[in-house]
């Protein structure tokens, strides 16, 4: 009886110099392989699957974890801004009063520097009026 089969898997095939009642043996017997080898298949296939969810469950939990770091990150990072510009203000303020500050002193001299010159012009006056009035005559 010749023997011929499949050529990956090696399935028992009929072959026509062989009688039917051979090949009906030799038949199921390839049934049977490949009931076996479509089962294995299934459970490998089964297993990728769930093995394939747990990863998507895990990809998805570190996105989370990710996302909420990053939220927290940004979150400290805006509170140090924020306090950056506090602070920025409280200098800004410090400066403007500091100026405000100068430029009343600045004010303060300017208007003493214009008394004294005021003070000086007088005196200057009443001195050449004290001259005129004793009789000098200036030329």
């Amino acid at each position: 009886m010749p023997s011929s089969v499949t050529q990956h898997r090696h399935y028992p095939l009929p072959h026509p110099d062989n009688f039917l009642s051979d090949d009906v043996l030799r038949i199921g017997e390839a049934f049977t392989h490949i009931d076996r080898d479509v089962s294995e298949t299934k459970n490998t296939l089964t297993h990728i699957d769930f093995a394939l969810n747990a990863i998507d469950k895990r990809i998805l939990q570190l996105k989370k974890e990710t996302s909420k770091k990053s939220q927290q990150d940004i979150a400290q990072i805006d509170n140090k801004l924020e306090q950056i510009r506090k602070r920025l203000n409280q200098v800004d303020m410090e400066m403007l009063k500091n100026t405000n500050r100068d430029h009343v002193q600045e004010q303060k001299i300017v208007k003493n520097t214009q008394r004294s010159q005021l003070q000086e012009k007088l005196i200057a006056k009443m001195n050449l009026e004290s001259f005129i009035g004793l009789g000098v005559v200036i030329r």
